[in-house]
This record gives C-alpha cells, sequence and structure tokens, in this order.
C-alpha cells in the first residue's frame, strides 16, 4: 500500500476514548497528605522519582531522586512502567516523552501527567511517536501567560489520526528503530567517557608532580551563544537550514528546531568544538555535535594550547570542574551559573604527563565524537522519517 493511501485511510480518535490509564503525581491525595508519605531522597532508596529533567537531559543514571518502598506504594496510582508515554503539565506545557526502562522501579514526579493506551484503536508506541511529532498541536491547547499549563480534559480531548492497528505497528517499529541506534550509541559513548573519566582521575591526577591552582580562562574561552528568536526558528531540516541547539538538546544530540544559515549573529558549533552548559540543566559537556547554539551554552576556545581538548574536555566534565560550577547555580525554576566562570581554577599537572595524557586518550575522544556525529545524523533522519509519515496528506489533527 502507497503512503498517501495509508494515511487518507486514518481514522480519527479522541485519546481520552482509549485510554487505560490518565494520571499524576496528585491522584495519590492531597498536598498534605502527600507531604506525609512522601520524601525524597538523594541518595538510592528503593524507587526513581521521575522528574522532567531525567527527560530533558535524557540522562537516567546520575542525577536521580529516589523514595522509599512505602512511599512508592503509597504511590500506586502513578506508578511508571517502560514505554509509558510522558507529558509536561505545567512550564513546557504538551512535550512528551517516553519512559525507558530502568533497573529500578519508577514513580510519577510533580509536574507531570502519565498516559497508556488501552490498545485496542491506538497502539501505546504509535501513540507515542504521533503525540512526539505534533507537539505543536498539543502545546495549542495550554493555557496561561507566564506559566503555560495544560489540563487532563484537554488531553482526553486531543485527536490522533491513525490507520489500522498492524500499519500502526509498522511505524511505530520503523521509529522505534532510530531510536534504538541512538540509545546504543548512548551506552557506547558512555562507556568511552567513563574510561576517560578514571584515567583523567585515577591517573592523571594522582600524579605527585601536579602544580598549584591555575585560572581556566588564563587557557580557555567560553563563547557564549545567542537566541535569535522564534521568529526565526523553522521545524523542518533543509539545505539552507541549521540545527539550532538549546541546553537540553545537548544531552539528546539532535535538535527538532532550525534555523537558516544566514541568520544574523547566530554562533555555531562545530564536530570538533567542545560545548558546555550554564544554565537550566547546568554542567552537560558535549563534543561532537554541528548546529548554532543558544545563549545557555559555552563554546570552547583554546587560547593556549598547554591544554589539549581531550585534557579539556576530561577537565571540564570533571567533578573537581563540576562542583564549582554548581556551587554558583542561582534561581529556582531554570538555574543560572555564568558568574562561576571567571573563577573556575584547576590543578595543572606536569606538560609530560599533559602530552602523555593527550597520546593515550586522544583516540578516546575521536570515539566519543564519531559516535555523537552519528546520533545527530540518525537523529536527522527520524525528524524526516516523522515529517514524511505524520505530516502527509493531511495526517495532522485539524
Amino acid at each position: 500500500m502507497k503512503l498517501s493511501s495509508i494515511l487518507e485511510s486514518s481514522t480519527a480518535f479522541k485519546l481520552g476514548d482509549n485510554l487505560s490509564v490518565l494520571t499524576d503525581y496528585h491522584a495519590n491525595g492531597s498536598y498534605k497528605v502527600l507531604k506525609e508519605h512522601v520524601t525524597l531522597f538523594d541518595d538510592k532508596k528503593f524507587a526513581v522519582m521521575i522528574r522532567t529533567t531525567n527527560f530533558e537531559r535524557e540522562e537516567f543514571t546520575t542525577d536521580l531522586k529516589w523514595i522509599s518502598e512505602d512511599a512508592y506504594h503509597f504511590l500506586r496510582k502513578s506508578k511508571v512502567l517502560p514505554g509509558d508515554i510522558i507529558m509536561n503539565k505545567i512550564a513546557n506545557a504538551g512535550s512528551v516523552y517516553r519512559m525507558p526502562a530502568m533497573d529500578h522501579p519508577v514513580s510519577l514526579a510533580m509536574n507531570l501527567f502519565l498516559i497508556r493506551t488501552d490498545g485496542l484503536n491506538l497502539d501505546q508506541t504509535f501513540t507515542y511517536y504521533y503525540l512526539k511529532n505534533n507537539e505543536s498541536y498539543i502545546k495549542s491547547f495550554a493555557n496561561g501567560t507566564a506559566t503555560k499549563t495544560i489540563t487532563k480534559d484537554a488531553v482526553r480531548n486531543l485527536e490522533v489520526l491513525a490507520p489500522d492497528m498492524p500499519v500502526q505497528k509498522k511505524i511505530a517499529e520503523v521509529m522505534a528503530s532510530f531510536d534504538d541506534l541512538i540509545r546504543i550509541n548512548k551506552l557506547r559513548m558512555e562507556e568511552y567517557e567513563n574510561i576517560l573519566s578514571c584515567i583523567y582521575s585515577d591517573w592523571l591526577l594522582q600524579l605527585p608532580n601536579s602544580k598549584e591552582e591555575c585560572k581556566l580562562t588564563d587557557y580557555i574561552e567560553l563563547v557564549r551563544g545567542i537566541e535569535p528568536g522564534s521568529k526565526n526558528y523553522m521545524s523542518v531540516p533543509g539545505e539552507t537550514n541549521m540545527p539550532f541547539l538549546r541546553v537540553g538538546d545537548l544531552s539528546k544530540q539532535s535538535s527538532s528546531t532550525f534555523i537558516n544559515r544566514e541568520t544574523r549573529g547566530i554562533k555555531v558549533l562545530e564536530a570538533s568544538d567542545i560545548a558546555m552548559t550554564f544554565d537550566g540543566s547546568i554542567g552537560v559537556v558535549k563534543t561532537g555535535l554541528v548546529g548554532a547554539y543558544s545563549t545557555g551554552i559555552r563554546k570552547v576556545v583554546v587560547k593556549k594550547k598547554t591544554l589539549s581538548p581531550v585534557f579539556i574536555y576530561a577537565l571540564l566534565k570533571s567533578s573537581y570542574i563540576q562542583k564549582q560550577v554548581m556551587s554558583y547555580a542561582r534561581g529556582t525554576t531554570i538555574k543560572h551559573a555564568s558568574a562561576a566562570i571567571p573563577n573556575l581554577k584547576f590543578k595543572m599537572p606536569d606538560t609530560t604527563n599533559i602530552e602523555r595524557f593527550t597520546r593515550i586518550t586522544t583516540p578516546i575522544l575521536e570515539q566519543i565524537r564519531i559516535l555523537a556525529e552519528t546520533n545527530q545524523r540518525v537523529a536527522l533522519s527520524r525528524s524526516i522519517a516523522a515529517s514524511i509519515i505524520f505530516r502527509r496528506a493531511g495526517y495532522e489533527p485539524k
């Protein structure tokens, strides 16, 4: 069957008529009751309390919040399963995520909806990709001025255009294959980064000839990106467009927003560049990404070649620098830590040892870059495929 005929034969379903679960944290009781029964911990406990920040950063192994077994069972109405659809209900209301498998039980944090289809007319995975690729439609139902919110009734009234179930499952399989490849590459990157971190912390920093602390900005400059304005945003790639990377996109290694390459004043990352975030999700360090970048991101520009790129990369990711950056974090809803930049210090190893470290670890950094570049290309292919599948022949909600 041709794609156009598949899309034209789709049926409109109201999401609320095809759900087995639509819930949130507050379905478990009043604020007072919840406060009495639920305490968050930084140290590992029985279950993970999954938050928006985990999805935005696509980080599900570190920076976790935990709850006890009693709290997990008390929050029985908002237990999260792998494959569940998660949606922001406040702030960036209408943003859609998919819950990955984890090694621990998972419970839903505040400000999120948990959505699960009944599987009769709408396949769960297909519905996720449909909603994800129609976020602008979902967000049109959010209300508010300074802070946007979306209600359960609005979610129930969302319209999903879907073909027959076998076709839904095939579309879901195709889309999931892109995400599976990205996930595998991220796991490989994590392994390389762990190796690099171990060599940096367990060998280089243990050398007896390390010198006194040096000022980081004497050796590198951290160049801030720009915000070109939403009027310049585009939702589709093209020959004249390039990705526009915001803070959350660094961890995702992709962006669904594009801008014209000729946009005035843009700052650009090349694959060989190192970037670090100082707003929002603070302290994310990445390389291998290509595109214009926003004000929350800083690009590393080397001022003195004493420090090699791989040393700088390992240094910025080290707990030594990360703790310094976090100590300057200010703000409630959105954290800002740019004040840390002129105050960052590090211990300078002997030049000979930096050279040895560079020789050993540069191939590791190159593999990280290759995998990051690959993931960005795969994500771009996924975006093009989604555009073809979900946005042709009227395959968008009216």
